[in-house]
């Protein structure tokens, strides 16, 4: 099989990925049809235009990525404490190929942990001899290996898809072709590393062996949101996606049928062949022959209320599975064992593998470089608290924006932030009103007793 074989859990993840980078960089509206198919009766008359009026009218939501932002915006608030030894301190402030410090680094792994559940870190030393962190995302993970050793599971193969750019004479050039990295063990168990320029060709155009003063391991630590091993972790975030996804789809029929009720059709009955109404509107007369009729044609609307509350309840079941997500409410550790056994990833969970990964690739470094380190490099005190944010405050705000009681503005302002707006009562209602806007007018005005 070619070096581009990819694993099959990969092959299974990728739809998910790349739904979730839709949705985090709010790009769902430009892939049309991929998240917006066209109704039968578009496909009927087959006039692109009236689509794009479809496509235009419907409104994606961005609480997934504001949901993303605000927690992360709470755990950058986290003290961290960097211990490096002496050999090691210039990585505090640029430990990464491109040149992130160890607190970037961090921020950057919860970041992508809640939105893909899946990254890794690959040891590394430049010309110099400098050891740095390489970074791969969820996408560039292609495949992986593992044997059981004496009990436990030792990765024995990792192959990173990485883009370079185009060697050509055009120095403007930003055209990138496919690279692949492959990381094994040689026949001696050492650790080694091969680049193929070329899926097709069986042998690489490089092969680095005997490096990282012969390590008898591959130095590639992956990170979920539950742990630390190769297998793929849920997605923290993908149940928010999916809501985001499924009101946006339900918005661009809500939105059309408001249109429709604005713009009921015109019909003539009675004509001749050779008879023809070519305009209608103000100013217009409409000369109809003996025999003959007209009138609107309007929709019932008897589902735009229904479309209505179902966007606002997708809403309420995105913020609630972000609530349960940020979870740092007071816990124990037996049963925060047992959730993460569940599988379930919190915030909490997120960091914590994070903190841990980021020690592993460091504890890593420090063989390389045969430094001596017994304790921790990299801790993260996990008191969201201490960040500012009480627990009975979120859950109280909570419940007030999922009753439209506060806006969601004010809700994520406090996870980042961990203070309560300074609005006034005038300036929250204006909020509080364009996101029932965004969510859809309630038509019917309730029932009084």
């Amino acid at each position: 099989m070619p070096v581009s074989t990819r694993h099959p859990d990969y092959v299974k993840m990728l739809p998910k990925w790349e739904l979730m980078r839709d949705v985090l960089e709010e790009t769902v509206k430009e892939k049309r049809e991929k998240y917006l198919p066209q109704t039968a009766g578009q496909k009927a008359v087959n006039l692109p235009e009236i689509y794009e009026a479809y496509l235009a009218r419907a409104d994606f939501q961005s609480f997934t990525s504001d949901g993303a932002r605000s927690m992360v915006g709470l755990v950058s608030r986290l003290e961290a404490s960097i211990e490096l030894p002496t050999k090691l301190k210039d990585l505090e402030n640029n430990a990464t190929t491109d040149g992130f410090g160890l607190k970037q680094l961090f921020n950057r792994v919860v970041e992508n942990s809640l939105g893909y559940g899946r990254q890794g870190l690959l040891v590394d030393v430049d010309h110099e001899g400098k050891p740095y962190l390489a970074y791969y995302d969820a996408f560039s993970i292609i495949n992986w290996k593992s044997t059981n050793n004496n009990g436990r599971k030792d990765l024995t193969l990792v192959v990173l898809a990485e883009q370079w750019l185009k060697d050509t004479n055009d120095e403007f050039d930003h055209d990138t072709e496919t690279v692949y990295r492959v990381l094994d063990l040689d026949e001696q168990g050492k650790y080694r590393v091969r680049i193929f320029k070329d899926a097709t060709l069986s042998e690489p155009v490089e092969t680095k062996e005997n490096i990282l003063n012969g390590v008898d391991y591959i130095p590639f630590v992956f990170i979920g949101s539950t742990d630390t091993s190769p297998e793929i972790d849920p997605i923290p975030l993908w149940t928010m996606a999916k809501c985001a996804v499924k009101q946006y789809q339900i918005s661009a029929d809500y939105y059309h049928d408001l249109h429709l009720t604005c713009h009921p059709q015109p019909w003539v009955s009675g004509l001749s062949a050779e008879e023809k109404i070519e305009y209608s509107g103000a100013n217009m007369v409409w000369k109809i022959p003996q025999g003959g009729n007209c009138g609107y044609l309007e929709i019932s609307g008897n589902g735009i209320e229904r479309n209505r509350i179902a966007m606002s309840d997708l809403k309420n079941t995105a913020l609630e599975s972000g609530a349960r997500v940020i979870d740092i409410g007071v816990e124990s550790g037996e049963a925060r064992q047992a959730r993460q056994n569940d599988q379930y990833a919190t915030l909490h969970s997120v960091v914590s593998v994070a903190v841990s990964a980021i020690n592993q690739a460091l504890k890593y470094i420090c063989e390389v470089v045969h430094v001596a380190t017994e304790k921790d490099i990299f801790s993260v005190t996990i008191d969201f608290r201490a960040a500012g944010v009480d627990a009975s405050i979120l859950t109280s705000l909570l419940s007030a924006a999922l009753a439209n009681k506060i806006s969601m503005t004010t809700y994520w302002d406090y996870i980042r932030t961990g203070k309560i707006t300074e609005r006034t009562y005038e300036e929250e209602q204006k909020l509080i009103a364009e996101q029932q806007d965004n969510e859809g007018l309630q038509l019917d005005e309730p029932e009084t007793t």
